[in-house]
């Protein structure tokens, strides 16, 4: 957020000008004619600006194998037992009994293993398995509050039109959070009781033929809770030519047009909790930070008032297209799409 308070602090002095050039006596009156030459080629710009029409698509991607040993392949299968279940984090296996009943609590085997000491949720075992799918679509925060710094140089005139460049620095802020329960499809969690042992440390893998800690061999299916915070600080650039087109004395219109190039820096944060028999537990909890720079190009059509020879008051909107961005960690992504954006500005300018 540097930017963004260096942006605040040009504000600050630009209105300290401002003010004082509406102060100072006026040496002659107010006017705008078209044929006269330009009082400064100089402008510096500072507008406030809504931005509309940015959304995030959260998506789970599907995790391969899990990352202890004896793993394999993700396969929770159905909800029953004396079968083989395998898990991102974990599996629950028949073993060399056939997992028989061997405590009187109920089907059991020693074949069993997970990955982290966060899957143990009370008096159970929570393993999980991750398939693609979306979780949540079009999240939007709309209005995105943000400052732009403007600087244009007028460069000479075609008839009555004058033209120019100009280069404008800007920073919005992104916030998008949600929390969904997505179908076991796409996150399939399953508790298996402890029925009181003590669990071995994790990571923990056993083995088919024993010695090792039984459990019951009985999945319960259990919905998971993902909550998903992604924020970001979106600094933008562009550049490009501008065309100005008087309308009366006071009034003129502006049409701007050129390239654009943004620089994203998000972090990502997701969640992963369950509920078992009343206990709950957060089994999972990644973040991860990244910066991307992406470009494109924007049009921008505004109208300014002027107040004084060097000051006027300028409102437009802006249209700006740059590259989709993605933000992916684990087996989470979020998508962020940039390529509609449109801002409502409202300013001051002044010539020097």
């Amino acid at each position: 957020m540097k930017t963004f308070a260096g942006l605040i602090l040009l504000a600050a002095m630009l209105a300290g000008s401002v003010a004082s050039a509406q102060t100072e006596p006026k040496k002659k009156p107010l006017h705008f004619d078209p044929d006269e030459e330009s009082p400064s080629p100089n402008r510096l710009s500072v507008s406030y600006r809504l931005g509309f029409n940015i959304k995030a698509n959260l998506r789970n991607l599907g995790a391969v194998a899990a990352s202890f040993p004896g793993s394999i392949p993700s396969s929770p299968g159905t909800a029953t037992s004396g079968v083989n279940h395998e898990y991102d984090n974990g599996y629950n296996r028949v073993d060399s009994t056939g997992n028989l009943n061997r405590s009187g609590l109920g089907s059991e085997t020693g074949y069993w293993g997970y990955a982290s000491a966060s899957q143990i949720v009370g008096d159970n075992v929570v393993m999980t398995s991750s398939h693609p799918g979306n979780l949540a679509s079009d999240l939007e925060d709309s209005p995105h509050h943000a400052l732009e710094l403007t600087y244009g140089r007028e460069l000479g005139r075609w008839g009555h039109v004058r033209y120019g460049f100009e280069v404008a620095l800007g920073n919005t802020a992104l916030d998008f959070n949600n929390t969904v329960t997505p179908v076991t499809a796409t996150l399939t969690a399953d508790a298996y009781a402890l029925r009181g042992i003590v669990a071995p440390a994790a990571p923990y893998a056993g083995s088919f033929a024993g010695p090792g800690a039984v459990i019951s061999d009985v999945p319960q299916r259990i919905p998971v809770n993902v909550t998903t915070g992604f924020n970001a600080d979106v600094v933008g650039l562009k550049i490009g030519p501008y065309f100005e087109f008087p309308i009366t004395k006071r009034f003129s219109a502006t049409l701007g047009v050129g390239g654009a190039a943004v620089s994203m820096n998000s972090k990502l944060t997701f969640t992963e909790s369950v509920t078992v028999s009343g206990t709950t537990g957060i089994i999972r909890s990644v973040t991860d930070s990244r910066s991307e720079w992406l470009v494109g190009g924007y049009g921008a059509v505004s109208l300014s008032y002027e107040v004084s020879d060097s000051v006027r008051v300028v409102a437009g909107v802006q249209y700006q297209h740059v590259n989709n961005y993605t933000h992916q960690v684990s087996d989470k992504a979020v998508d962020v799409d940039l390529g509609k954006t449109f801002f409502a500005t409202i300013g001051v300018s002044l010539s020097f």
